[in-house]
């Protein structure tokens, strides 16, 4: 028959299942970009790069930094824990810091993305993330390019 393929973590015949496992492909690195608007206020641009450590199949932790244009905060950084589903969902929860008129204040963070399964540990993922800030939120999304090592 026609080639078989992996899709998320369901396995079409033929391929077997590769678990994550510490030291083994748990760590992963990560392209953010995409677009972020200061709730009922201002839009504008966001880089990104992130880092996770997959410390079970579902469960990591990881760090963030982004560099925003268009709206009050220039950047932002911290850390979150994260949880992926059976369906390769993957939510998010964490704090950080945001840079703002040049002083740095706290953020909690809550988020969620879809993992697509590409080759040799590549995923791509349709990313949104809320941020709750001491004077204002904001909302982030865009795709999440990244690699598991």
């Amino acid at each position: 028959m026609g080639e078989e393929v992996e899709i998320g973590r369901e396995l079409v015949e033929g391929h077997e299942e590769e678990e994550f496992e510490p030291g083994a492909g748990a760590h992963g690195i990560g392209v953010f970009v995409g677009g972020s608007d200061e709730i009922g206020d201002k839009e504008g641009y966001v880089v990104g790069l992130d880092y996770g450590y997959r410390v079970t199949d579902d469960v990591g932790v990881g760090a963030f930094l982004e560099f925003v244009s268009g709206i009050d905060r220039s950047a932002a950084t911290g850390f979150q824990s994260y949880w992926v589903s059976p369906i390769d969902v993957v939510l998010f929860a964490g704090a950080g810091f945001e840079r703002k008129d040049s002083e740095w204040e706290p953020i909690l963070r809550v988020g969620i993305e879809y993992e697509i399964v590409m080759t040799s540990g590549w995923i791509l993922a349709p990313s949104i993330f809320y941020d709750w800030g001491e004077d204002s939120d904001v909302l982030l999304y865009g795709f999440t390019f990244g690699r598991f090592f």
